[in-house]
């Protein structure tokens, strides 16, 4: 397993209330809001809960929504304390790694992305108002980034007493990259660009600094985080074998169609070329 990281403010915020984990098991981003600070806060508290909580010992998807609804009472309790931490909170896009399976767990806007065979796909659902009304038909997916809601969430860790995040889980094969990103990447970048940075063959690490500069380069209107976690041969083993087709979303960028139809045309070519 080989995995990068990068944070940073972006172009015009002053403070950085993005947060993140990575190491050889548990990984997530956490996207914070609230003034003074207040988001900062939120989402570095979010990581240090969920990452005391978690245990590889137990069923980990019961013990992955177990502990995320603990964060949201504590992150909640924490809000009540003064009138500076009052409204603050927290999205979290949590990744664990046992064995051959991924365990995420989810709430807010930030998302979980699975590249597999050149295919890649939104494996989170945004609980984000644009996203909601994407689904009832009422506003497609390019006016939904440029909405002025768009920045509008409806389920955040801290918001409310009680949190119902996303839990789910899949099986990873060798090859497949899994990356954590916050909306200030999502909100620059197409998922069309977003895969066309992932398939250069860069490492990890070289692919999460060029997915920050990029969406600098659109404007880096947010805080911008990413986690970039790739599977070898050394962390899978042939045992598992079963789809994430019925995982997550179904929204899937590729280019294999438009790799089929240039050895098509080739083809054709050099055929005509010997008549």
């Amino acid at each position: 397993m080989k995995y990068g990281t990068r944070t940073d403010a972006g172009k015009i915020r002053e403070i950085n209330e993005d947060a993140y984990i990575a190491n050889s098991t548990i990984f997530a981003v956490a996207d914070g809001m609230g003034g003074h600070k207040a988001g900062e806060i939120a989402s570095s508290l979010a990581l240090k809960v969920l990452t005391e909580g978690i245990s590889l010992e137990k069923n980990l998807g019961k013990n992955l929504s177990s502990v995320i609804k603990k964060v949201n009472k504590v992150v909640y309790s924490k809000s009540l304390t003064t009138s500076e931490m009052d409204g603050m909170g927290t999205t979290l896009t949590a990744l664990v790694i046992k064995d051959n399976e991924a365990y995420l767990g989810h709430i807010g806007d930030s998302r979980a992305y699975l590249l597999r065979n050149l295919e890649l796909m939104q494996l989170t659902q945004d609980h984000s108002l644009v996203a909601q009304m994407i689904k009832e038909g009422r506003l497609t997916a390019k006016e939904a980034r440029s909405h002025p809601l768009r920045s509008v969430i409806t389920r955040a860790l801290g918001a409310k007493t009680i949190a119902e995040p996303d839990v789910f889980t899949l099986s990873i094969k060798t090859g497949d990259k899994l990356l954590l990103t916050s909306d200030g990447l999502t909100s620059m970048l197409t998922d069309a660009e977003i895969l066309g940075i992932l398939i250069k063959g860069l490492d990890p690490q070289a692919t999460c600094d060029l997915l920050v500069e990029e969406a600098n380069k659109k404007g880096g209107l947010d805080n911008i985080t990413v986690v970039l976690v790739e599977f070898d041969e050394d962390n899978v083993t042939s045992q598992n074998s079963s789809s994430t087709e019925s995982q997550g979303s179904s929204k899937k960028i590729s280019f294999l169609p438009s790799m089929l139809f240039v050895i098509l045309v080739l083809t054709l070519f050099y055929i005509t070329l010997r008549r």
